[in-house]
Order: C-alpha cells, then sequence, then structure tokens
C-alpha cells in the first residue's frame, strides 16, 4: 500500500484496499519510494527534490503522484491507484510533477540552484499478460535529492489481459502550456524530457511551475479458446468424416484439427489419441501439418496414442495445424457378434486446459445362428419315509433347465383331503385312518410366461398302515424303465421257474400214493 497512506486525501483509500485484499492483486498498490525526507508548503525544500510534499492543498501527499482512470471518465477527478479494466477500454494515466525547492533558488533566469536539470519522466508498462498489472513512473534529474523517484499504479480486471501505449497520446500541461505540450513516446522506453517552457528538462522549483503529464494505453483481454476435431477416413478415400464402415483388421486413417479460436498465441500445443482395445497404431505413420509444414512432416514417434501425447508447437490467433497417423481395426476374434460401433477420443491440452472430440468406426462381425433353447421340466421322484404314527415326511425331487422355474407343488395323499400346494420339495403328513393310499406330487414350472404342470409315475407312492404302522417298509427307489424286451424276458423266466416248481409238486404227490 502506499507509505503513511494517512497523508493521502485524493485517494479513495477504501476502495484501494478492499480491492487489493478481495481480488487478491498481486502487484503492490500504489507503492512509491525511495523513503526520503518530506515537506510541506511552509517549509519547502532547500534544493531539488521531487514529489516529497506531503500537504499539497491540491494533491495531498506528493509521493502518491502516480495513479489512473477511465478515459470515459471526463470529469475533473476520478483518478485510483487500482481500476478494473476491460477488454478494448482506454486508461488515462496520470503523473503529477512537481520540484519542491523553494522559487527563491530558481535565480532571475532559472539558473539557481533550485531548478533541476535533465528532468526526465520515464514510465514502466508490462509486456506480460495476468489478470493484474502493476506501471511505474521514473521521475529523475541530474541534480535531484534523491536522483529518481518513483510510484506505481495498477490495473486488474477478471481474465489475463494486456496493457499497451497509444502512440502520441503523451500531454505535458503546465502554467505555461494550459493546453499541454505533446512528449516523446519515449516516455515508455528511455525516458522523455520534462520543463516548464519547453519539454528541455529544464525544471524551476515551486507550484507554479509544477507539471501534469499523462498519457493513454490500451486494454487487451487474452482468452484461451481453441478447439480439437476427430475424423476418421478409408486409406486412399480422400474423404475425412465422423464414421466409417470398415472390415476386421482394416487399417483405417485417423485426423486430430487443432485451432487457436482466442486472440493470445498458444505455446507448446499438446496432441493425443486414445485408442480403443484391440485397436493398433501403424508404426511411423504420424504425420504433422501446418503452416510452417504444409506438406506433412513426420512426428517421430508414435507418441500420439501415448498418456502425454505430442508436441505440435506454437500457434497464433486463428493458427491451426493437423496430425495424421494410421491404426488398425479390431480382428474378427476380438469382435462381438453383431454391429460394433468402436470410438476413440482425440484430446488437445494447453497450459491444463483440454478439449475432446471423437471418431467411430462401426464394423459388422456375422456369427451362426445358435439353436433355439428349450425349456425343459419334469418331476424325477417322489420319497417316502414314516416318521411316526401313520406320519411320512414326502420328498420330491424335480428338474427346471433353460428358462423353466418351478412356482410350487401340489402333494396329493389320496385321503380325499385337499392338496397341499407349497414351493417346498420336503412336506410331513400325517394320515387320520388306517388304510393304503397314494401319495402323488405334481410341480407347477413357468415356462415362457405360461404355467405348466409335470406328471409323472416317478412322483408317486403307494403306503398302507395298520394300527398305526406301515405294512412293510416302503421302498424309496423307482424301477428302472424297461422296454417291451425285458418285459418279455422276465415272463419268460417266471413261467420257467413256475414249471419246475409244478413239476416238484407232482413228485412230491406221486410219491405219496
Amino acid at each position: 500500500m502506499k507509505r503513511r497512506i494517512s497523508f493521502m486525501p485524493k485517494k479513495v483509500l477504501a476502495f484501494v484496499l478492499v480491492a487489493g485484499i478481495s481480488l487478491g492483486v498481486s502487484v503492490a498498490v500504489g507503492a512509491w519510494s525511495p523513503d526520503r525526507p518530506t515537506y510541506t508548503v511552509a517549509h519547502p525544500a532547500d534544493h531539488v527534490t521531487f514529489d516529497s510534499i506531503t500537504d499539497n492543498p491540491n494533491y495531498g501527499d506528493e509521493r502518491a503522484f502516480f495513479d489512473a482512470k477511465p478515459v470515459t471518465n471526463t470529469t475533473s477527478g476520478g483518478y485510483n491507484d487500482n481500476n478494473k479494466v476491460t477488454d478494448g477500454e482506454e486508461i488515462l494515466v496520470r503523473a503529477y510533477v512537481h520540484n519542491d525547492a523553494a522559487s527563491s533558488l530558481n535565480g532571475a533566469n532559472f539558473e539557481g540552484a533550485g531548478v533541476a536539470k535533465n528532468t526526465k519522466i520515464r514510465v514502466y508498462l508490462p509486456t506480460a499478460a495476468g489478470t493484474a498489472l502493476q506501471s511505474n513512473a521514473y521521475v529523475s534529474a541530474d541534480n535531484a535529492q534523491p536522483q529518481v523517484v518513483t510510484d506505481s499504479t495498477a490495473f486488474y480486471g477478471d481474465s489475463n489481459f494486456t496493457v499497451s501505449y497509444v502512440p502520441g497520446s503523451a500531454i505535458d500541461y503546465n502554467n505555461a502550456h494550459p493546453t499541454g505540450m505533446p512528449l516523446s513516446d519515449s516516455i515508455v522506453t528511455t525516458g522523455a524530457p520534462l520543463g516548464y517552457n519547453a519539454a528541455n528538462g529544464i525544471f524551476p522549483g515551486c507550484f507554479q511551475y509544477a507539471n501534469i503529464v499523462t498519457f493513454r494505453v490500451k486494454v487487451h483481454m487474452q482468452t484461451t479458446d481453441f478447439s480439437v476435431t476427430k475424423q476418421v477416413a478409408i486409406p486412399g478415400s480422400g474423404t475425412w468424416s465422423k464414421n466409417v464402415t470398415a472390415t476386421p483388421s482394416e487399417v483405417v486413417s485417423y485426423q486430430i484439427g487443432f485451432t487457436n479460436k482466442g486472440n493470445t498465441t498458444l505455446n507448446d500445443v499438446a496432441i493425443r489419441d486414445k485408442l480403443p482395445a484391440h485397436m493398433t497404431i501403424v508404426p511411423g505413420s504420424t504425420k504433422l501439418f501446418n503452416a510452417n509444414h504444409p506438406s506433412g512432416i513426420s512426428a517421430g514417434s508414435d507418441g500420439v496414442v501415448s498418456d502425454g501425447g505430442i508436441d505440435i508447437g506454437n500457434y497464433g490467433p486463428t493458427g491451426n495445424g493437423y496430425v495424421q497417423f494410421k491404426a488398425t481395426a479390431p480382428s474378427n476374434d476380438n469382435l462381438q457378434c453383431g454391429v460394433n460401433t468402436i470410438t476413440n477420443i482425440a484430446e488437445a491440452r494447453v497450459n491444463g486446459e483440454a478439449t475432446t472430440d471423437t471418431a467411430t468406426i462401426t464394423i459388422t462381425k456375422n456369427c451362426p445362428t445358435p439353436p433355439p433353447v428349450i425349456p425343459a421340466y419334469s418331476c424325477d421322484a417322489l420319497t417316502l419315509a414314516t416318521t411316526g404314527t401313520r406320519t411320512v415326511t414326502v420328498t420330491t425331487a424335480y428338474s427346471a433347465t433353460n428358462g423353466a422355474t418351478l412356482n410350487n407343488i401340489s402333494y396329493n395323499f389320496g385321503d380325499n383331503t385337499t392338496p397341499l400346494i407349497t414351493n417346498k420339495t420336503t412336506v410331513d403328513y400325517t394320515f387320520a385312518a388306517d388304510g393304503t393310499y397314494t401319495v402323488r406330487a405334481t410341480p407347477s414350472f413357468s415356462v415362457n410366461g405360461k404355467t405348466v404342470t409335470a406328471d409323472s409315475a416317478s412322483c408317486a407312492k403307494v403306503v398302507t398302515f395298520q394300527q398305526g404302522t406301515p405294512v412293510a417298509p416302503i421302498v424309496t427307489t423307482t424301477m428302472p424303465d424297461t422296454g417291451p424286451g425285458q418285459t418279455i424276458a422276465l415272463f419268460a423266466g417266471a413261467s420257467v421257474l413256475g414249471a419246475i416248481g409244478y413239476h416238484f409238486w407232482m413228485i412230491r404227490r406221486l410219491s405219496k400214493k
């Protein structure tokens, strides 16, 4: 901040402080230097010194001698040490230059000890871009103490900007030239001479000889704006597009276009491409095309498909470039049956900012039509076990495949009671009275949205109870399914055994006669 800011009635200090803090301006707001002896209107200096009176009735503390305001502000005041700027705006910059030596030291013809010799003003304007910039003014004379005094003023914006001097805009106003006299444009380089009667470096002391120097600067907001476009082509077709139809393992060409759409030069532009899985770059196929290389040059290694990509150089406003390379599409083994849409992504990156675009290739893989899947379901077996007086445990085994699912099982115990319907495969049941009963399980299945049942002789068993207990052990196995030949063989065997038995019976009967 201005040193000893309590001596600054001309400044809107609250604004400067708030702006400097809340906006995070990185420049020193209105810093003056060096530390030097100060003087007052009643007690001026006894030697040549500039801008060191602290109670100037028109200006306040002279050490804060450099400030600015928008050119559009045509009032007599409005100057500040900190100005917010916008694109294309012109800023009027002002320097108050006062030799504080007493007028009695000027001499009759400005040859006295209080007259400054070789007086100059030099202004530093920053050339770099930033969201906050500081400009410094330097007032010097060969015989001044200190020889050079300086003060600063600052500008800030919502984005990066630069400022430039408006040629021919430097004007010096004093009592001898109330409408102003032009100063050299060297004010922003090596310095411009100041004076009273002429810009000759001779500068008398006292208020009546003070000068006010103004000049203008132009604001140029910088924008980082760029685009990337991704296209694909079949080599030799001469046509770039967002999508092409290819065949498995076919070589395709990719193009990545970069354009600087902003108003500032973009340096070290990085281009990369993210190839999809199972696609490979054709080694050595990467080329760069731009204004310096309209016919294209090899881009070296195939780093365009690496994580970091490749550096394609620097591009001014409206500048553009193209990277081309070839890649091999996935083989048939790496494709799914049917239509495959394969997308890859191109990226342009500048100063940590990135933008992307995509292109696709379409490949159709023809595969044999698989046989239809037929749902299967069945009731496979029913097992009975006695667990108490006229009590049985019934277990059902079933199958459901290829989309068939079990809904429930209906258990009919053969005793004229209502069947038990449940999704359990094992249930217990107690009969109310002795007797012979056929126990049957009938599963219900859901098949293609319909309900079907599976009746099977394998899922039925007979049980007999006398005095609360089964007549004979319950057989839980299932007889094998036999064909007609096996049935005949069994019948024939039984007939032979019957004949043999009859033969022995007849022998015993005859032997008793």
